[in-house]
């Protein structure tokens, strides 16, 4: 077959059409690089080395950008690039990211465990679970979120109450105002045994069956 002509189309891309009518998109950079040019002949297996080339670096500078805009894990980042349509490319580009040093799964779980932990104030379960939801295996989930707990020396009592006060739920609250912050407290992850003793600190004296705890 033959190469009838090479159009610049934006992004960086080429449309390569066929003798044949086939049309192709390929990189820009795949294509320079390439021996191939108007009037060319190439058989079928150089024309899919030629598209794999090409599909294996536009997903590494999607990759790329996806990274420069936050981090991620690499189970998520191939996710990502299955989403985007490099399915044959995801896990190797992902795998790639990482042993460049781009992709960290324990440093990402750590940076997700401080958020959870310091500023959206969650339980370590509902942390533990918030990191799962990126890609990130439970054990490694797990130790980032036991890992910023020692380092900053949290407990899930003291976050709760810190939680409490956020929201300016106090020991002067109506019955039906103290039950919405139990609500709260139990959707952030919180246990019934945490949540009555925040509770208690407050200096409530809320029985233990005002409430139905639902663990």
């Amino acid at each position: 077959m033959r190469i009838e002509t090479l159009e610049r189309r934006r992004g960086r891309q080429f449309c390569m059409t066929l003798d044949d009518g086939r049309e192709y998109m390929v990189d820009k950079q795949t294509m320079e690089e390439s021996v191939y040019t108007v009037g060319s002949t190439l058989e079928e297996e150089a024309l899919e080395h030629l598209l794999s080339a090409s599909q294996t670096r536009r997903a590494r500078e999607y990759a790329l950008y996806l990274l420069s805009v936050r981090d991620y894990g690499e189970r998520e980042l191939c996710r990502k690039l299955r989403e985007k349509g490099y399915t044959e490319q995801a896990a190797e580009t992902a795998a790639r990211m990482s042993e460049l040093g781009l992709v960290n799964d324990e440093v990402y779980a750590r940076r997700l465990a401080r958020d959870c932990r310091l500023r959206k104030l969650y339980a370590r379960r509902r942390t533990v679970q918030e990191i799962m939801t990126h890609g990130i295996a439970r054990e490694v989930a797990q130790y980032a979120a036991e890992a910023v707990d020692e380092t900053e020396n949290l407990t899930d009592l003291q976050q709760a109450l810190a939680l409490l006060e956020k929201k300016r739920y106090t020991i002067s609250a109506a019955p039906a105002e103290r039950q919405r912050g139990t609500a709260l407290l139990m959707r952030y992850g919180y246990d019934g045994g945490t949540v009555r003793e925040a509770w208690r600190v407050l200096g409530d004296g809320m029985e233990d069956d005002y409430i139905e705890f639902e663990e």
